[in-house]
């Protein structure tokens, strides 16, 4: 294997329409808790720190699904790079020691190479990443994919 391989996260239409969804509910949460709730504390608004978790929970929330790669690359000569939107993770092929789906988390699955990296299992040609990378490090413990 010569050549580098892509391999794309797939999203469905109605995942991506979920995921637009999602966020525009949780930015206009968030702004009702910081604009307009406090007009409601006299009455039967949420208290005021109720805003700093909900802030603090989606801002979490936001970083982990940002940090999940969306993009493989297998370059010829063994070196994976897995790309999100806020990091990059190169690793050896060999450094891999296994792939397996992430205890009680559906369609995930964790990738471990001297570190832990989440997966969706949805990429185009998994199949054949899963080949090669197995060609390149036949001790590899594979679970699920």
């Amino acid at each position: 294997m010569n050549e580098n391989k892509v391999y794309q996260l797939y999203l469905t239409p109605s995942f991506k329409f979920m995921l637009v969804f999602g966020l525009v509910v949780f930015v206009g949460m968030s702004i009702f808790i910081i604009f307009l709730a406090p007009g409601f504390r006299g009455r039967s608004g949420p208290p005021p720190f109720f805003g700093v978790f909900w802030i603090a929970g989606m801002m979490c929330y936001l970083f982990w699904v940002f940090r999940i790669p969306h993009k493989i690359i297998l370059h010829g000569d063994g070196l994976i790079e897995f790309i999100s939107v806020v990091r990059q993770i190169k690793v050896q092929a060999g450094d891999v020691k296994s792939i397996k789906p992430e205890g009680a988390t559906y369609g995930f699955l964790v990738v471990r190479a001297g570190r832990k990296i989440r997966l969706l299992a949805q990429f185009d040609d998994f199949h054949d990443f899963v080949s090669n990378l197995k060609a390149l490090n036949p001790s590899i413990v594979l679970r699920g994919c």
